[in-house]
């Protein structure tokens, strides 16, 4: 029987504390120079509603009100249940103290507080907020955390209070034609800006708290965005298009293109996740591929970007020259695995770049990269998978099935919408 992966991960500020999403189970570990020990685990339920009592034949049955019915919530089916992850984004806030997990479990979020005590860290669950529609991204500053829907709706919350808002009297405070990808928080001069992407390629930037005032749009996709990286005055975002684009988000200048498509060689290619489906293929011409970008992270360190192809065993690494606004190729790093998500991790006493696989053992549930060297790191990355293998070995992360090589909520190529085609 085979084990489902970690579908998301991330780490604090410091890089001691790495958190983890396994199907439904949110767990943290806490790594000091050599050794890693998990402090947390939280494991989300979805309610099954009682099946209604029979009625006798002598009483007729009660007609439901319509009017009277609750919001439906996100009912997952049998397959599902055995088999997909639903903790499917987490986020930690800018003071550190509280991280966000986002659930299909009653389309809500999680937030947990956590507190530095003595020589490890405490946690406490704060609320599960639900929301009218199915979050899929977030971002959060000092205070309130924003939450985008699949509608395309941002909602505010105050993160630090354990109240919950009523679902039905919900307003969002700024809104998108299409699904909401990415979240993330500007800031210049005393002011906040809210970034928000969506899956038909807009860049807006919206005034906080009178998020009704646009600044600007970053223009330059046409294709769904799933990734972007904050850098001073500038912003790398990617995704369906066949490039990774740096703008200066003050000015909304469009800086520069780094096109990728040339770094993919033959033996890249998997038919099952790169080519397109069979009604977008013509018929009696070549097989149309389509790739994007899975995810991107930014070392301030070094000045490098890390950035993975969906479904290509590589990991690529470009140099940042931010005087110039230049991306350069500096190196392609063959990994064993599809590469998920990235995070940095302080482990052996260095700063390394970790990221989890769609494995299929538990030796490679993450990999651990040597940001200095460029080289993996086995013997970090041995110490992790062991300590995160030892927590998931029980029957309840099995996968009942598996019918390719990754899980549905990390196929961001589902986001294409083929508009050319039709």
């Amino acid at each position: 029987m085979l084990k489902h992966p970690v579908q998301k991960l991330a780490t604090n500020n410091k890089g001691d504390l790495l958190y983890t999403l396994v199907k439904d189970t949110f767990q943290v570990y806490q790594v000091s120079s050599n050794e890693i020990t998990k402090i947390f685990e939280y494991k989300d339920t979805y309610k099954v509603e009682d099946t209604p009592k029979e009625t006798s034949s002598e009483e007729p049955p009660v007609k439901k009100n319509k009017k009277s019915k609750k919001p439906s919530n996100y009912q997952p089916n049998k397959h599902q249940l055995e088999n997909y992850e639903f903790l499917r984004y987490l986020n930690v806030s800018p003071c550190g103290g509280y991280v966000f997990v986002i659930s299909d479990f009653d389309k809500s979020v999680l937030v947990f507080n956590q507190v530095p005590k003595d020589d490890t860290y405490t946690f406490s669950f704060v609320k599960k907020q639900s929301f009218p529609k199915r979050p899929n991204c977030l971002a959060s500053t000092d205070k309130f955390l924003f939450v985008g829907d699949k509608f395309g709706d941002v909602y505010e919350i105050d993160y630090k209070t354990s109240e919950t808002s009523n679902v039905e009297g919900m307003k969002p405070i700024l809104g998108h034609v299409g699904l909401l990808t990415k979240l993330d928080i500007l800031e210049y001069d005393n002011k906040k800006l809210l970034m928000s992407c969506d899956r038909d390629e807009h860049i807006k930037l919206s005034h906080i708290p009178q998020s009704f005032i646009i600044n600007k749009f970053l223009y330059g996709h046409k294709e769904f965005i799933s990734s972007v990286v904050k850098i001073n005055d500038y912003v790398l975002s990617s995704g369906g298009d066949s490039f990774i684009m740096l703008s200066n988000w003050k000015t909304g200048e469009l800086v520069t293109k780094f096109e990728y498509l040339d770094l993919i060689e033959e033996t890249d290619i998997v038919p099952e996740i790169h080519n397109a489906l069979d009604r977008f293929q013509k018929q009696g011409e070549e097989k149309v591929n389509e790739f994007c970008i899975s995810d991107m992270i930014y070392d301030e360190i070094n000045n490098k970007v890390y950035f993975a192809i969906e479904g290509v065993k590589k990991v690529f690494v470009l140099n940042f020259q931010e005087s110039e606004g230049k991306l350069e190729l500096e190196s392609t790093i063959k990994v064993n695995n599809i590469v998920l998500n990235f995070a940095f991790l302080n482990i052996e006493n260095k700063r390394k770049l970790i990221f989890n696989t769609n494995r299929e053992t538990n030796e490679s549930i993450v990999e651990i990269l040597d940001n200095d060297n460029l080289q993996m790191d086995s013997k970090s990355t041995e110490l992790v998978n062991s300590e995160i293998s030892k927590n998931t070995e029980s029957e309840h992360f099995n996968i009942a099935d598996k019918d390719n090589d990754m899980c549905p909520i990390n196929i961001n190529h589902n986001l294409r919408k083929h508009v050319d085609f039709y």
